[in-house]
């Protein structure tokens, strides 16, 4: 039973991999727009799942350096920062993610007594706790994201997360009776295998959906403030393009006025040229601050 289900293992225990180092990497790392991001974890999974398998005859060092190259590649691919940010954060995530598998199977092997003869002879077992050490490293970096991405969240998102994140704590906890009730009773079942991997896929398109929602949520967020934005400027450019129309008209008249004061003093009408001023001057005072300096 468990060589027919390392396969299907292997490929889960990848893609829930992938999807913690990429939380990591979405919280301290700027997106790439050129390339998709499921197409780059398809491309990882699918290229580590094959080179793992099927390449590397079980060399347990060879798998984890080729490991971290795929992993290194991919955030190269996937991200924009510099060189030296991207390797170091791979780098990164990938460890807090082995250190979080590699304590959850610690502790499992000492809270049962269990040792790695046992659990490889019950596969039920075998599943339960490497899918459950997959499952925790991908929801801590799943609160690492959601903590120090997602600070400005709004109330109605906060209670949305709060409401989907009550289904992975019960499936964890799920998970660890299963795992009780497995061990103790050395039960190997077909029907307890598939649960788990059915709750832990379930786990990951909820959350997956969630992500979503929040992009949307996000997008649609940033829409309403360009249009705002779009109308503000929008009132500006009117109101800019009024000003100018006044400014010629003014302009026009101002010229007007100037030609007629000119004939006027070139035939030497000067009551005339003082009656038209004070006509002027009457016209545009309600509007024009002048200061008599005794200074012509």
């Amino acid at each position: 039973m468990i060589y027919f289900l390392e396969y299907p293992l292997s490929l889960l225990a990848i893609i829930l991999e992938c999807l913690s180092i990429r939380n990591f990497g979405d919280t301290f790392l700027n997106t790439s727009s050129k390339v998709p991001k499921w197409l780059s974890c398809a491309i990882f999974v699918l290229s580590l799942f094959l080179l793992v398998n099927f390449s590397l005859n079980n060399n347990g060092i060879i798998k984890l350096i080729i490991t971290y190259a795929f992993i290194i590649s991919f955030f190269i691919i996937t991200y924009t920062n510099s060189i030296w940010a991207k390797t170091i954060m791979a780098i990164i995530s990938y460890t807090l993610a082995y250190a979080v598998d590699y304590l959850y199977i610690s502790l499992s092997f000492r809270q049962f007594n269990i040792d790695y003869e046992i659990w490889l002879t019950n596969p039920s077992v075998y599943v339960i706790i490497m899918l459950s050490s997959k499952f925790t490293a991908y929801m801590l970096s799943y609160i690492v994201k959601i903590c120090f991405k997602n600070r400005k969240i709004s109330t109605f998102e906060k209670k949305y997360f709060y409401l989907s994140a009550l289904f992975p704590i019960f499936s964890f906890i799920t998970l660890v009776i299963l795992l009780n009730i497995t061990f103790y009773y050395n039960i190997t079942s077909y029907t307890i295998v598939i649960d788990v991997f059915g709750i832990i896929l379930a786990n990951i398109f909820i959350l997956t959906i969630f992500d979503k929602l929040s992009l949307e949520r996000e997008l649609e967020q940033e829409k309403i403030i360009l249009e705002q934005q779009l109308k503000t400027e929008t009132g500006n450019v009117e109101t800019v393009k009024n000003m100018f129309s006044q400014q010629r008209k003014l302009t026009h008249d101002f010229s007007n006025h100037i030609h007629t004061i000119h004939d006027m003093a070139q035939r030497e009408q000067a009551q005339a040229v003082v009656d038209y001023t004070e006509n002027l001057l009457s016209t545009v005072s309600h509007r024009t601050m002048v200061i008599d300096t005794n200074n012509i």
